[in-house]
């Protein structure tokens, strides 16, 4: 039992159930805010910053959704980055096989890692555990 508060930012319902069941499956305490758009995640995270709400330790972002992608999600957020969501682990998810998405995600200095979907239980796991 761990007990991380989980944001999945994900458009697909399928991956966003896929994954919620994952993280509910290896993590039983966990806490996960689900959004199905990067402008719901935006709103939400910037409700942290006067906000007595703890903040998700693990963020779960797609690359590629309407609206607002996930690196323009990130250019919004990166000052939240530094003071709300400074021990939170960022992941890109992405099913783009494009090298340059995983190179530019992990170009940026806090996303701890690129994930291609679907997600494994194994990369899933790694993951909950901050690896």
């Amino acid at each position: 039992m761990i007990g991380n508060k989980y944001l999945l930012v994900e458009d697909d319902e399928i991956f966003m159930y896929l994954h919620s069941h994952i993280i509910k499956n290896i993590d039983k305490d966990a806490i996960i805010i689900e959004k199905r758009s990067s402008m719901e995640a935006l709103a939400y995270l910037l409700s942290l910053e006067n906000s007595n709400e703890v903040a998700p330790n693990r963020i779960l972002l797609d690359i590629n959704m309407p609206e607002l992608g996930g690196f323009q999600l990130l250019e919004k957020i990166e000052h939240l980055v530094k003071l709300n969501l400074k021990d939170a682990l960022i992941y890109m998810v992405s099913s783009s096989l494009y090298d340059e998405d995983r190179q530019r995600a992990l170009s940026y200095w806090y996303i701890k890692g690129f994930v291609e979907k679907p997600m494994t239980t194994l990369q899933m796991k790694e993951i909950v555990e901050g690896k």
